[in-house]
């Protein structure tokens, strides 16, 4: 039986603080998981695909959704060009009320301050197809 596997990211960049690091994922090894993702043979799609299978439609392979959560600007920066280059679709639920800010919400001593991303960077997103 195929599954359907969703896999959520929050930063993608190196992790700057021990805590950091339970949020925080080196591009290269973001890169390394998609690669390993689809030599495994998995089929790569977007969230409108859990809808489906919620409502009982069956996968013909074993299928994963990318997601990122909050909008770091490194999502733009670091995890867009790897999505691009490797043809993967992803969905970015962007905390618009932090954009052109930082993760003012971790603002404790063992969490970085991270930059949002700007309008101009989600729109970007938005245009080029990603949900």
């Amino acid at each position: 039986m195929a599954t359907l596997t969703i896999l959520m990211y929050h930063m993608i960049s190196e992790p700057i603080t021990r805590a950091d690091a339970r949020f925080a994922c080196p591009p290269q090894l973001f890169r390394a998981h998609m690669e390993a993702l689809r030599k495994l043979d998995y089929d790569f799609t977007n969230l409108d695909l859990v809808a489906d299978v919620i409502r009982g439609k069956s996968l013909e392979k074993n299928s994963v959704a990318i997601s990122f959560d909050d909008g770091y600007a490194d999502n733009y920066i670091n995890a867009l060009p790897i999505l691009e280059d490797l043809g993967i679709p992803a969905t970015f639920f962007i905390a618009t009320g932090a954009i052109e800010g930082s993760n003012s919400w971790m603002a404790q001593p063992e969490f970085s301050p991270r930059k949002m991303m700007s309008w101009h960077n989600a729109r970007e997103i938005a245009d080029l197809g990603y949900l």
